[in-house]
């Protein structure tokens, strides 16, 4: 992986890269480069760069084709500043962590990884990822990890969820701008009732639906027609409003 640091003036950029030839790198002292953008690249998912500090810098932070991994938002420079994911994907080392910045999902999609981590040998707690800035663009946004996600806000997105893993939890449609919603393996959590959640499209690997003890009323746009299992879990009542559109019915299952 690589970290290019990107001097925004007209004309031909600029760029310092810095590689050491290890999965890992580690960025510090961010807050030098005061105007200046962080531009970190690699080769996919997998292509880990470790961003550290208390950065001060005031340029935005571009992740592509990589994973951009913090501890803290302060890692991430100025709270004004934009997070810009392109085939790019925020991961963080807490079991709590907590974005500020507002977020632009690029035309080759982006997303947040929040897993599980080890507090003993035998134990494992699930990471918590909180969105408190705005979310923008048209790309896919994904959710990956078996931990969770909480959107604090309403955003502007207009681009597409997709769900992969872990939860995405829910108080309010409006958190989720104006994309379609999509389960491919993950689990929708609502934290409050309401009942003009769009419709869900339930994809490849299916999904669930947890009521979380609560009444609520769900719609089922479209079910594609691989073989899945749709799960709806939870103590409350969920009430399935309108006739699911499906392809190839007998391959589906629901669980309830």
């Amino acid at each position: 992986p690589e970290i290019a640091i990107k001097y925004p003036s007209p004309g031909i950029p600029y760029f310092v890269f810095l590689k050491d030839g290890q999965k890992v790198s580690d960025l510090t002292g961010a807050n030098e480069f005061d105007r200046w953008n962080i531009i970190a690249s690699g080769q996919g998912e997998q292509s880990i760069i470790r961003l550290q500090g208390d950065n001060h810098y005031s340029g935005n932070t571009y992740v592509q084709n990589s994973t951009l991994k913090v501890n803290d938002d302060k890692n991430l420079g100025s709270t004004q500043s934009i997070l810009f994911l392109d085939e790019g994907v925020l991961a963080f080392t807490p079991q709590k962590f907590e974005l500020s910045h507002n977020v632009e999902i690029g035309v080759n999609g982006g997303g947040i990884y929040s897993h599980e981590i080890a507090t003993q040998p035998d134990q494992k707690i699930k990471q918590l990822a909180i969105i408190s800035g705005d979310i923008t663009g048209s790309g896919v946004f994904s959710k990956v990890g078996l931990g969770d996600l909480v959107l604090n806000r309403d955003t502007s997105f207009t681009g597409d969820w997709s769900l992969r893993e872990g939860g995405l939890l829910l108080d309010q449609d409006s958190r989720l701008g104006n994309g379609k919603l999509t389960l491919k393996g993950g689990k929708i959590v609502f934290t409050k009732a309401f009942n003009d959640l769009r419709g869900i499209n339930v994809g490849s690997l299916g999904g669930t639906i947890d009521n979380n003890s609560l009444n609520v009323n769900v719609k089922i746009d479209k079910w594609e027609k691989t073989e899945q299992t749709l799960t709806f879990s939870g103590t409350g009542e969920t009430t399935i409003t309108q006739n699911i559109q499906t392809e190839g019915y007998n391959n589906h299952t629901l669980i309830a």
